[in-house]
């Protein structure tokens, strides 16, 4: 069962990554490029997570449930940030995850929705994460996303 939780998660952050990759096609018009905390927007709390359930683009599912596996991705995620989307954004699917948290469960994904609004991964931080979950995965699966690689 840990495999497959590590297997989603990194699934999940390749998503994320992808997302990232994708670029930000900036708008010179009024749209909202302002970045914004995903931890606050979404509420997440890593010491109340369980487990992170990673999906990857490809169907391939990991399943993360022990507190070491847990804790490198949630410190990533925790300084994740996003934009509001404008409309143009392609992010493409790398990954996408499921925190649960205590009985919650959260999808982080490259695009997201909160109270109304849509968002999409942006920041510095976000290759990180998607390689970090990438190669996650592929300690489990070394097949798994064969054509994917990240410049180190």
């Amino acid at each position: 069962m840990s495999s497959k939780l590590v297997l989603i998660m990194v699934g999940m952050l390749v998503v994320l990554g992808i997302a990232g990759c994708s670029g930000i096609n900036e708008d010179t018009g009024s749209a909202d490029q302002r970045l914004y905390s995903v931890k606050k927007l979404m509420k997440l709390d890593a010491a109340k997570v369980k487990a992170i359930q990673v999906v990857y683009g490809d169907g391939t599912r990991m399943v993360l449930d022990q507190e070491q596996d847990i804790e490198p991705i949630m410190k990533r995620v925790d300084t994740l940030q996003a934009k509001r989307m404008a409309g143009n954004e392609e992010p493409g699917f790398l990954f996408f995850m499921d925190v649960v948290q205590g009985e919650q469960q959260i999808r982080v994904a490259s695009e997201f929705e909160v109270d109304g609004e849509s968002y999409i991964l942006a920041g510095p931080e976000l290759p990180e994460l998607n390689a970090y979950i990438v190669e996650l995965g592929r300690s489990h699966n070394p097949e798994l996303l064969p054509g994917l690689t990240f410049n180190e």
